[in-house]
């Protein structure tokens, strides 16, 4: 039997959910799904609706693939991806007939709440994903993070509450996981959080700026790499010493080159890039073949190509072209404009 476990590799940016599930048919996504419990019994409930279930944890996601591949549901999927990021790179606008979270992560200590998925970013990008009339749907055990939520969602404006108020303690049909019948058994409160989407939305230009995604346009989708020749008999050590070492911070942007690893012919950095939410760690390689110098990301490593990626690899290229008057580009999927903007540095 094949696994209903999607890797977010192959999938790609805004993947043909229609053509996965074989069918037209309303999208209803579960965020942190756990151990697949919830997720599988929504399918199994409703075969006129596609489910996908996401979780970033990977030892949770293998636990819940063994379930989900047993129930064998063709209505269900799942994809190791964080929940904000599925929201910026699995669905369009409008695509999502309801987002169940079930006992997200309360974070409860005030120094960090900021690490908490729901925020004010988040609620607008969820407004954008859901259909009109589309609803969310939390679950959680802290009154705390309910309270929280709420306050979010109504300050944001395009949402009314599901059940003509905004929380609710008691919700018989809506399934119960291991975790609420644990707490249900100790006779503890649990907090349902519903909401309706009634009107369309504009994200404002911040919400890119915090989920970089967002600014990815499909056409601009590409890894970029550099290849260039160089006029001198060069050996890799030379090159080594004249790389940008610690951290650059730009444009609300910041990448570090951690540490270097060197062979006969290639160099290898580790790298990291934080834009917004999103950090992302990779290996940039520099390969030296005869002449021709090529700046890639490693096979081993797959960041997704966002603005940061490339000017990681833009400020390589300006510190080489600084030293090397007469280099020549041969081929370059580096955005140009990043490229020509470090070489003004």
């Amino acid at each position: 039997m094949e696994s209903l476990l999607l890797k977010e590799k192959d999938l790609g940016f805004f993947p043909d959910w229609e053509r996965i599930f074989e069918r037209r048919a309303p999208i209803y996504l579960e965020i942190g799904m756990g151990n697949g419990e919830f997720s599988i019994w929504l399918a199994q409930n409703n075969p006129h609706i596609s489910v996908i279930g996401v979780d970033v944890s990977k030892e949770i996601l293998k636990k819940a693939e063994r379930k989900v591949n047993k129930a064998n549901l063709e209505n269900l999927r799942i994809v190791r991806i964080e929940g904000a990021k599925a929201l910026c790179k699995l669905f369009n606008s409008q695509s999502l007939k309801t987002v169940y979270m079930n006992f997200p992560d309360p974070w409860p200590k005030k120094s960090h709440k900021e690490r908490r998925i729901i925020n004010d970013a988040f609620c607008y990008l969820l407004g954008d994903r859901l259909e009109i009339e589309g609803h969310f749907i939390m679950a959680t055990d802290s009154l705390d993070y309910a309270n929280y939520t709420i306050d979010i969602f109504e300050k944001i404006g395009i949402f009314k509450p599901l059940w003509g108020k905004s929380m609710i303690n008691d919700f018989p049909e809506y399934y119960k996981t291991k975790y609420a019948r644990k707490w249900i058994s100790i006779g503890l409160p649990i907090y349902y959080i519903g909401y309706k989407k009634v009107e369309t939305i504009e994200m404002p230009l911040w919400i890119k700026d915090f989920y970089p995604l967002l600014k990815l346009k499909k056409e601009e989708i590409i890894m970029p790499y550099i290849i260039m020749e160089l006029k001198e008999d060069l050996k890799i050590e030379e090159i080594l010493k004249i790389l940008p070492k610690g951290i650059y911070g730009k444009d609300n942007k910041i990448i570090n080159y951690i540490s270097f690893y060197s062979k006969e012919n290639e160099i290898l950095i580790d790298t990291v890039v934080v834009e917004g939410s999103l950090k992302q760690r990779f290996f940039i390689s520099l390969y030296l073949n005869d002449h021709k110098l090529k700046i890639s990301i490693h096979e081993a490593t797959d960041p997704d190509p966002t603005y940061g990626v490339h000017e990681s690899m833009a400020i390589i290229f300006s510190c080489l072209h600084k030293r090397f008057n007469e280099l020549k580009i041969l081929q370059n999927t580096c955005k140009k404009e990043i490229v020509e903007k470090f070489l003004k540095y």
